[in-house]
C-alpha cells in the first residue's frame, strides 16, 4: 500500500525499483510457492500499468499545451527516451515535402540521418521498423555515440499522412510491452504535431507576403523598430536599402500580371540570396522592397547596392520564347551617419 501511494504521488519514480522491493521470495513449489509467484506477477503488472498511465498522462500534457513544433518535439523526445529506456533518439518532421530535424539527442550528425533510405521508407510505408544488432556488428554510419543493440523507427501518422518519424536507439532490446504502448504515445504526438504544424503555417501566413514569400510590410516594419532600438542601445550601425524595379508597369502591360508576378518572385529570390542570414528582406509594397541590414556601415551599404544593381541587371527571366530583363533603382541610408528620431524617419 505504501509503495502504491508513493508511486501515485511521484510521476517520475522508477517503478522497477518498487517492483523489486515488493517481490516475494519464492522458495517452495507447493501451493504457497504458486500463490507467491501469482502475487509477484500481479504486483509487476499492476505497477507497470500505474507507471504507464502516469507516463501517458504527462505525455498528454505535453502535446495539448505546446504549439511550438521545436519545443513540442524536444519535450516529446525527452519523454519517449525516458519511457522506452533508450539512450539516443531524434524526431524528424515533414515540412511541405522537406524532411527536417525537429529534435535530437546524442545523435552525432542529425542531418545525415535525413538522407538514409530507411528514413524515407518509413515516411512512405508508415510502418514501424526495428533493427537488432549483434555485438560484433559495427554501425558504419557513425551517427551514434554508442554501439546500439536495437534501433526503432516509429512513424507519426495523422489522418493517413506521415507527419514525422521517431528514431530511438537502445543499448538493449526493446520489450514487446513498450512496442504496444508506443502506439498510444505516437497517436497523441500526431495530434500535437498536427496542431503545431497548423499553428506554424498560420503564423507564417501572418508574416509572409503570399506571392514572394518575403516578409510582409507590417512584420518588416516591426522588425525594423526592434533593430533600430538595438542599434541605439548598443551603438552599432544599422543600414536600410530601398529597392524599386524600374518601369515595372511596362512589364505588366506588355506580358500580363502573371508574368509580372514571376518577375517579382525571381527578383526577390535573387536579391535575398545575396543578403546575409541576419538581414531582413521585406516586400514593402508593389514592386518596392526594403532590406534591413543590422551592423552594416554606410561604406558596406554602398558596396552591396552596386553589387545588387549589377546582379539584377544580368538577370534574365524567360517567358515562352522571350527573355525579359529588368533593372532596379536603389536608395540607402544608415545610422549613426544620419541623425533620425525613430525608425519611421529612417525609412523616410
Amino acid at each position: 500500500k505504501n509503495v502504491i501511494t508513493h508511486l501515485n504521488a511521484n510521476d517520475d519514480i522508477d517503478y522497477i525499483q518498487y517492483i523489486e522491493e515488493s517481490i516475494v521470495e519464492v522458495d517452495t513449489e507447493d501451493f504457497i510457492g504458486e500463490s507467491s509467484e501469482a502475487y509477484n506477477e500481479l504486483v509487476t503488472k499492476f505497477l507497470q500499468t500505474l507507471s504507464s498511465e502516469s507516463s501517458i498522462r504527462k505525455f498528454t500534457e505535453i502535446f495539448t499545451k505546446e504549439l511550438d513544433l521545436g519545443k513540442l518535439s524536444q519535450k516529446a523526445l525527452s519523454h519517449l527516451i525516458k519511457f522506452t529506456r533508450s539512450t539516443a533518439g531524434m524526431i524528424l518532421v515533414n515540412r511541405s515535402g522537406t524532411i527536417e530535424v525537429a529534435s535530437s539527442h546524442l545523435i552525432k550528425s542529425p542531418k545525415k540521418v535525413i538522407n538514409l533510405e530507411i528514413i524515407h521508407k518509413t515516411f512512405n510505408s508508415k510502418e514501424r521498423t526495428i533493427f537488432s544488432f549483434s555485438k560484433d556488428i559495427t554501425i558504419e554510419a557513425g551517427l551514434i555515440d554508442f554501439q546500439p543493440e536495437s534501433i526503432l523507427l516509429e512513424p507519426i501518422v495523422y489522418k493517413d499522412e506521415c507527419l514525422g518519424v521517431i528514431l530511438l536507439a537502445s543499448a538493449g532490446n526493446y520489450p514487446q510491452s513498450i512496442e504496444s504502448q508506443l502506439e498510444v504515445y505516437t497517436y497523441g504526438l500526431s495530434l500535437g504535431m498536427y496542431n503545431a504544424i497548423t499553428h506554424d503555417k498560420i503564423e507564417q501566413l501572418a508574416i509572409l507576403d503570399p506571392l514572394t514569400k518575403m516578409y510582409n510590410r507590417r512584420f518588416g516594419v516591426d522588425r525594423l523598430k526592434e533593430e533600430y532600438g538595438r542599434s541605439i542601445r548598443t551603438g552599432t550601425p544599422l543600414s536600410l536599402l530601398m529597392l524599386d524595379i524600374d518601369y515595372f508597369k511596362r512589364v505588366n502591360d506588355k506580358y500580363g500580371h502573371m508574368v509580372g508576378d514571376k518577375v517579382l518572385v525571381e527578383f526577390s529570390a535573387l536579391v535575398k540570396s545575396h543578403l546575409r542570414k541576419s538581414d531582413v528582406f521585406i516586400r514593402y509594397g508593389g514592386e518596392e522592397f526594403l532590406a534591413i541590414l543590422p551592423g552594416a556601415p554606410i561604406a558596406g551599404l554602398k558596396i552591396l547596392s552596386e553589387k545588387l544593381r549589377k546582379i539584377v541587371e544580368n538577370l534574365v527571366i524567360e517567358h515562352d520564347e522571350e527573355k525579359i530583363k529588368i533593372t532596379v533603382s536603389m536608395g540607402g541610408t544608415s545610422i549613426p551617419e544620419y541623425k533620425v528620431e525613430d525608425a519611421d524617419e529612417l525609412i523616410s
